[in-house]
């Protein structure tokens, strides 16, 4: 049974209204248990409205959400529940920290789940070691932390809800190089260990080239494509029409090919890439 399955769901901002606007449109898809997806799309093309459906914070004009088979919408707990299992983070989560110290908003959301203090102590402390934060930091005001503590801490404390299901709306907005890798090795590395389901929307095609298992691209309110990164990157023409595109070792590849080098389909990360050239040095004969 998949973690996650909607069925047919629609939104629309303004129902009614001159500005009436149909953010996603009779969207039916399936997200088993353990994957890692990645959701792809231009500003406008619907998929934050469409992750805030998969726990309730909006609810469809039409259609369903299931988690593990139970329809979400169909009473207020379920709803309710859904939040704590379905885990969302916002793009600048940071700007969601509000408690006086890190541990304190870092147990936010196991006390609102009333769990005993044992309980929140373990999970606060699980959470903020896969978010990379180190437990002097616990009793500093979230104020005090640099820019890249605060974007951990926002991840952490959703994680300490341990959610079955981890959605992130473009988690390394605005970080630097190093930042952003640090932030995509803490999500990498939770979802190795937890077997959670990951959802991670993001604009950087190099982004997700390094981590997802499977790519979900989204145009005007629909899923214009779905599949392993390898297959939905082959179509770079149609990626680049919807304001997209590839990530740079696929176009690499693409120029290669076109050179009349013996490139596999396929290559989409650097290390694919290399690998490639190295096997054509050697056949080459070329140290």
């Amino acid at each position: 049974m998949p973690t996650i399955k909607t069925e047919a769901l629609s939104h629309i901002y303004g129902q009614g209204t001159p500005f009436e606007s149909h953010a996603i449109n009779n969207i039916s898809l399936e997200i088993p248990q353990g994957q890692f997806v990645g959701l792809i799309g231009h500003t406008g093309s619907g998929k934050s409205t469409f992750i805030q459906h998969l726990n309730g914070l909006l609810q469809p004009e039409s259609g369903h959400v299931y988690f593990d088979g139970v329809d979400i919408n169909s009473s207020k707990q379920l709803r309710r529940n859904a939040r704590f299992q379905v885990g969302l983070v916002f793009q600048y989560p940071e700007h969601q920290l509000f408690e006086e110290t890190l541990y304190k908003d870092l147990a936010f959301g196991p006390r609102n789940m009333k769990l005993s203090k044992d309980e929140i102590d373990e999970r606060v402390r699980e959470a903020a070691r896969f978010a990379g934060l180190s437990e002097e930091l616990f009793s500093k005001s979230p104020l005090e932390l640099s820019g890249g503590q605060k974007r951990r801490a926002a991840i952490a404390g959703v994680i300490a809800m341990r959610p079955q299901v981890l959605v992130l709306d473009e988690p390394t907005a605005g970080l630097d190089p190093a930042g952003r890798n640090d932030i995509l090795e803490n999500i990498r590395a939770y979802h190795k260990a937890s077997g959670a389901t990951v959802i991670l929307v993001s604009h950087s095609m190099d982004e997700l080239a390094q981590i997802a298992q499977r790519l979900i691209v989204f145009d005007e309110g629909s899923i214009v494509m779905d599949g392993p990164p390898e297959k939905v990157f082959l179509h770079s023409e149609k990626l680049c029409e919807i304001g997209l595109g590839v990530p740079l070792a696929s176009e690499i590849a693409l120029e290669l090919q076109k050179l009349g080098l013996n490139i596999p389909e396929g290559c989409y990360t650097v290390s694919s890439l290399r690998d490639a050239i190295l096997s054509l040095r050697r056949e080459a004969g070329v140290c």
